[in-house]
């Protein structure tokens, strides 16, 4: 026998479903829950670069540091700080 139990918050209500059915049952609640509560699609935005989109005064007066100070401090950190993927590369 199979055991589902989902616990589902929304809008501080809790719906507990629980069925003892086969696997069609437990994909019809996934459905279910999918068309119920559909997850937003995620929106990826390109990444600005500062370093070119800005004058040296005007990357002072956003991030408090010179160019010359970023780079300087990056390159001291880059291996604590790489990324895993190169998605947004």
């Amino acid at each position: 026998m199979l055991h589902i139990r989902f616990n589902i918050v929304k809008y501080f209500h809790t719906v507990t479903v629980s069925t003892d059915e086969d696997e069609s049952e437990e994909e019809f609640i996934d459905v279910a829950l999918h068309v119920t509560f559909p997850r937003r699609p995620q929106i990826y935005r390109p990444r600005p670069n500062y370093f070119t989109e800005l004058r040296d005064y005007e990357f002072i007066e956003r991030f408090r540091l010179s160019k010359e100070a970023v780079i300087f401090l990056v390159n001291r950190i880059q291996h604590q700080i790489s990324s895993l993927t190169t998605r947004f590369v």
